[in-house]
Parts: structure tokens; sequence; C-alpha cells
């Protein structure tokens, strides 16, 4: 079920797998400012909180937005605490090098990878959803 959709990110709910998806689209470039970034973000937290998700695939292959210090910072601090539900996340990597490297240190921003399963990668989003629900 398709619970939010802007230019850059579609975030979904599989209620039968816990499974909450947050997908970015060919827009999520450079072009992406910071205020639609914490949009997207408050909003996918916000369904957290409502849903209480076991599980994360984060579906980065359009990413091409990097992920500033700041940015690592605010979502350590504003958003990291409200999805606390979730024990597993599945990352389908991009191939913009500049987002990956930047997605990779938010994760370990205030170790918040350490309270998860150990976030894995994956190339595709079946191989990611094929782990989340083993």
């Amino acid at each position: 079920m398709k619970l939010h959709e802007s230019k850059y990110v579609v975030i979904e709910w599989d209620a039968a797998n816990s499974i909450i998806s947050y997908i970015y689209t060919p827009d999520a470039d450079e072009r992406m400012a910071d205020e639609d970034f914490k949009f997207n973000m408050t909003a996918y937290a916000g369904f957290c909180e409502t849903y209480q998700p076991q599980r994360l695939l984060l579906d980065l292959r359009h990413l091409r937005f990097t992920i500033g210090p700041e940015l690592q910072e605010w979502t350590a601090k504003e958003i990291a605490p409200r999805t606390m539900s979730l024990k597993r996340i599945a990352i389908v990597v991009s191939s913009d090098i500049f987002a990956q490297v930047s997605l990779e240190q938010l994760m370990e921003e205030d170790g918040i990878a350490d309270k998860y399963d150990a976030p894995r990668y994956f190339d595709t989003v079946q191989q990611a959803k094929q782990w989340l629900t083993e």
C-alpha cells in the first residue's frame, strides 16, 4: 500500500511482512534540496511511529543526492529515534558512489547501524526482500 509519494520519494507499507519501503525516484538528484530530504524523512518517521514496521527496504538505486554531514546529524537526532521498531534494514545500493558513501556515513552517525540487525546491502530489490522475509 502506498503511504506517501513526492517528486523524490515513494513510501510503501507491506503489512503482511511488516516492511516499510523507502524508494527514491529517478528525480532524486542534486536538484533535491535539504528541505525536500527532511520533508520526506519526517513523513517516513511518522509512518514508522504509526505502523511500527520491523523491516525497512531502502531503495537507493536512483539516488544521486549527497546526504551532507548536517543532514546526517539531523537524521540521527530527529528521525532515527522514531524508527526504533525496525529490526532489519535491507539497502539496495545506488550506482552513484557519492550518494552511497554519504548513506554509509549516515548509518554510522551516532551508531544508527548498531541499533539494527546489521544493515545489509544488495544489488536488487528482489534479493533485499528475500533477506528481509527469511
